[in-house]
């Protein structure tokens, strides 16, 4: 469980599935003056954008308010894609999202595919 900036609710990071390289997860929101929500995600699907409920490998952090996904295509890890979202008010914004669709059995590199306006490459 987890805390939206400014007071704006509360959110559960819910998994659904584990496997040996990810876990896929669902994130549910509480408002103070509403019933839960299940949230949906923009995310990059071998070269289609498409919503989801669904996130993989979720991290949160309270404090910034930046929640991370990690979906990786094979059971090596060595591919698929990282999403960084922001919280802003109850909702999250994509900031960002990398991906890398060669599965060739080595780490990264990684390419930006969608970068926030006025958001700053890492």
């Amino acid at each position: 469980m987890g805390s939206l900036p400014e007071n704006r609710g509360r959110i559960w990071i819910i998994p659904c599935t584990v496997r040996l390289s990810e876990t896929t997860q669902v994130v549910i929101r509480a408002m103070p003056s509403s019933s839960v929500e299940l949230l949906t995600f923009r995310q990059w699907d071998h070269g289609v954008w498409k919503t989801s409920p669904y996130l993989f490998n979720v991290t949160y952090d309270d404090q910034s308010g930046v929640l991370t996904s990690l979906h990786r295509d094979d059971s090596l890890g060595d591919c698929g894609t990282w999403t960084v979202w922001q919280a802003s008010g109850a909702d999250f914004i994509m900031q960002r999202l990398d991906a890398k669709t060669e599965c060739d059995g080595r780490e990264g590199p990684y390419r930006t595919l969608y970068l926030y306006p006025g958001a700053l490459p890492s």
